[in-house]
């Protein structure tokens, strides 16, 4: 045997040991094999592959590669036998990673990660190509199941958490009615005892300063007296005054009696409007009247509500300056008859705001305070709630009468 043979037969035994060693690495390898040469025929699979594709039989080539079913996961587009990565690897592809779900030969469904690349020689030609699988059911089914289980806990947190914001609304708005309780029952206690002492001394007053007063105007129409008639006027216009201010004690009395009747808000502000019109000429402001049609009947005091838009009116053109516009609106809303009284004045300061309605509050040089105290008490009286909206533009006075 010559040097040459000797070397060869050397060579060959290699090759044998090389291709021995290759099998037993594919066989211990943890994940599915496949190697096909360059005409696409098959020459090596290992039993993972079998295992997770299940036993297929008849398939050499890779050409038969349509046997084989398989979706993309992400998209769920059917991949024909030119798209498994396999194929596409024998024109120079490499793919890695991708994950398929595919029908088994034995029916069931699986998903799987697949990679494939080309097997180069030495000068760099296509003889191969290589693809490996593995079996990712269970982790797919565990991602899913963890989704589901994100998703529920997502919703239990939304639902726990909108159950406590209602909750705390309710709550919120519990303690702002106790809030909103408590101060009307501090004011309903001011006006109460304001009341029992109009009630209980009105009249004993109003009695002699009617005596008082008839003496002045009799001495006034005495010429005897002429040089004292400015001090008799200015003398009748104090008791004047003085009536005036006990007659809104008794206003305030939760004792006074009430006469209530179906009335028309409208009908009431039609009649009033001359004297509001008169009132705001005077003093160069404008009145604008806005009546809804259809509006329901109320069950009230008229005269109270006729003292009460009277002194709000009054209270809005004293706040205005020169050619500003004082509004009467009558609407209805959530089933509510609403007054509005509506000034273009400077607004409420907040600290007035936040006490708006106590009795001897004013800030006017000449004001009792008892007006919009009045004012309160009629509403409460007539089954209706005032509201205040104010800024710098104005203030609007809603009365809000309820059924």
């Amino acid at each position: 045997m010559n040097i040459v043979e000797k070397e060869a037969q050397i060579v060959k035994k290699s090759l044998n040991v090389d291709n021995t060693i290759l099998k037993a690495l594919i066989k211990c390898l943890p994940v599915g094999i496949f190697i096909i040469d360059s005409n696409g025929k098959l020459l090596e699979v290992n039993s993972l592959v079998y295992n997770i594709w299940g036993e297929f039989q008849g398939i050499e080539n890779i050409q038969q590669a349509d046997k084989f079913q398989g979706w993309n996961s992400s998209s769920g587009e059917l991949i024909c036998g030119n798209d498994w990565a396999l194929v596409r690897a024998l024109h120079g592809e490499i793919s890695y990673g991708e994950v398929i779900d595919i029908l088994r030969f034995d029916g069931r469904k699986a998903t799987i990660l697949n990679s494939a690349a080309p097997i180069l020689d030495d000068k760099n030609n296509i003889i191969g190509a290589v693809a490996t699988i593995s079996d990712i059911t269970k982790i797919r089914d565990l991602e899913k199941e963890l989704i589901q289980h994100k998703e529920i806990l997502k919703n239990l947190i939304e639902m726990k958490t909108h159950k406590l914001i209602n909750i705390n609304e309710k709550l919120s708005r519990k303690i702002t009615i106790n809030e909103q309780l408590t101060d009307k029952l501090r004011h309903m206690e001011q006006l109460n005892l304001i009341g029992q002492v109009a009630a209980g001394l009105g009249h004993e007053i109003r009695n002699p300063l009617t005596t008082v007063r008839g003496f002045l105007q009799i001495f006034q129409e005495d010429n005897n007296f002429q040089n004292y008639h400015p001090i008799f006027s200015t003398m009748i216009s104090e008791l004047d005054r003085a009536n005036s201010i006990i007659s809104e004690f008794l206003s305030l009395a939760r004792v006074k009696e009430v006469n209530k009747a179906m009335v028309n808000l409208n009908e009431i502000l039609s009649e009033l409007s001359p004297l509001i019109q008169a009132h705001a000429h005077i003093t160069s402001k404008n009145l604008e009247v806005i009546l809804e049609d259809n509006l329901k009947d109320l069950y009230i005091d008229e005269n109270e509500i006729r003292q009460l838009i009277l002194n709000l009116c009054n209270n809005g053109i004293e706040a205005m300056g020169p050619n500003k516009t004082i509004t009467l609106h009558t609407y209805t809303e959530n089933n509510q008859v609403i007054l509005k009284v509506k000034d273009e004045g400077s607004g409420i300061p907040k600290n007035i705001l936040d006490n708006i309605g106590k009795p001897f509050l004013t800030t006017k040089e000449n004001g009792t305070g008892l007006g919009l105290a009045t004012c309160f008490s009629i509403a409460d009286r007539n089954n209706a709630q005032i509201n205040i909206e104010t800024n710098s533009l104005g203030t609007s006075i809603l009365v809000c009468f309820e059924e």
